[in-house]
């Protein structure tokens, strides 16, 4: 793992860090210490992205990606989110409460980001930077697998949004050429 040390210095500003988490944990700390590799994980969600086979059923993973919050609580969420998470979420401001919602799969934007993910994109991170969505209307899932502490860090948010950007631009190039069908 990597700790980010300073701003600007470029590679300088990335120096080598301990992994924070011993194993076995000791305690549950809510879903923090799952290890994998990058090659299972995307298996992991490509599975939840058709529908859960062979791990789930559809309606088990209909109920994953469903808003559970009520309206109060999706009121107060974007206020205690970090300003790097409100920019993957598209939380304008704090007082945008119709973005987002939490589902027991993570995150789920209520709409469209422009030019990036639509609405009904479930989403987490992690805490060394991981980050991965699920858009089930367009057919995509994707990750982006970092191993930099601290969580939050700019650049690596930077890097998801272009990362997105880039993906659904190529998406709707491709679909203005006629190709159909999904990935």
């Amino acid at each position: 793992m990597a700790n980010r040390v300073s701003i600007g210095q470029g590679t300088k500003s990335v120096k080598p860090s301990p992994v924070i988490l011993g194993q076995p944990l000791k305690d549950d700390l809510g879903g923090i210490g799952l290890w994998s590799t990058p090659n299972d994980f995307i298996k992991l969600l490509t599975a939840l992205l058709r529908g859960g086979q062979p791990l789930l059923t559809k309606a088990s993973v209909d109920i994953l990606c469903r808003p559970q919050l009520s309206d109060a609580s999706r009121a107060a969420m974007p206020k205690p989110l970090g300003g790097q998470m409100r920019r993957v979420l598209g939380i304008k401001s704090v007082d945008d409460i119709d973005q987002a919602d939490h589902c027991l799969a993570g995150t789920i934007t209520l709409k469209d980001i422009p030019g990036r993910r639509p609405s009904g994109t479930v989403n987490w991170s992690g805490l060394p930077n991981l980050h991965w969505w699920i858009d089930q209307q367009t057919g995509i899932t994707a990750a982006l697998f970092t191993q930099l502490m601290p969580p939050g860090d700019a650049a690596v948010t930077g890097l998801l949004i272009e990362l997105e950007t880039v993906l659904y631009k190529a998406l709707r190039k491709r679909e203005n050429a006629g190709v159909s069908g999904r990935l």
